[in-house]
């Protein structure tokens, strides 16, 4: 529901939020700007995360995170064309967010898991013992010490 102001301003009577003309669809619409209180002069916000991100750090992070996404890119092309198949990566953005002494504290960690060429297996065997072993103990060795065994 939307109500006047004194000085005929549109405003939302339960918040005092003001409210500003969308022509687009005829009708009011929430300001960025918020008031309060109702007779304080707007106060900016941010309202979207990509305009969160870009405020972070001074900006700061939304290059770190846009080099690395250019980085993990380039990285997942060069592994698919050298060693072909799926090729994965992933990045991983966590805000913690601390509300204290009304300030939000937001702090940023940025992990990227870039993908790594494929290695390939040994294989070893487990002895009685639990211990590793080159040799499979259930195998039968046909040269102990170097000499052939009679058959």
């Amino acid at each position: 529901m939307m109500a006047k102001k004194d000085d005929d301003t549109p405003h939302d009577p339960e918040t005092g939020e003001v409210l500003e003309p969308d022509e687009s669809e005829g009708r009011n619409t929430r300001m960025s700007p918020s008031r309060y209180p109702h007779d304080a002069e707007p106060v900016p916000t941010l309202d979207s995360f990509d305009r969160l991100i870009q405020a972070l750090e001074g900006g700061a992070l939304n290059d770190e995170l846009s080099r690395e996404l250019r980085d993990l890119g380039a990285r997942m092309v060069q592994m698919a064309a050298n060693y072909g198949g799926k090729v994965k990566g992933k990045m991983v953005l966590t805000l913690d967010f601390a509300l204290n002494k009304g300030e939000i504290a937001i702090d940023s960690k940025v992990k990227v898991e870039r993908p790594m060429p494929p290695r390939g297996s040994t294989h070893f065997w487990p002895t009685g013992d639990g211990r590793i072993s080159q040799v499979n103990p259930k195998q039968m060795d046909m040269f102990r010490a170097g000499k052939p065994r009679a058959v």
